[in-house]
């Protein structure tokens, strides 16, 4: 379907804003149609209140100026692509607020 790298987007727009998602990407598979939301960033501890800015920063965002793409936004559709390496551990308590925020464990590599 396509995809958008929103922080550009958003600057060309004038909206400097300092917690914007990086990615949308829309998938087709038959007569399903759904967007996905990548974030492209350090994966350490210190950068998860970050990372949960920007998806608070997204979903808000989605549900006020975009309800046709956050109707194709499923609840898991949110991911975070570690640029360096994942440096937080399955049982932190960082990894509890990224799962009480609605996002997974950052990863290397994603499959959609």
């Amino acid at each position: 379907m396509g995809s958008v790298y929103l922080e550009e987007t958003f600057y060309l727009e004038g909206a400097i804003q300092s917690a914007r998602w990086d990615y949308g990407i829309g998938i087709q598979n038959g007569d399903d149609a759904r967007a996905v939301w990548v974030e492209v960033h350090p994966a350490d501890t210190s950068r998860v209140k970050e990372v949960i800015q920007k998806l608070k920063w997204l979903k808000e965002w989605l549900a006020t100026n975009a309800p046709a793409l956050h109707k194709l936004t499923p609840p898991d559709a949110y991911y975070w692509i570690a640029s360096d390496g994942v440096h937080i551990t399955p049982n932190s308590h960082q990894a509890r607020s990224l799962a009480e925020a609605g996002l997974k464990m950052p990863r290397r590599v994603l499959v959609l």
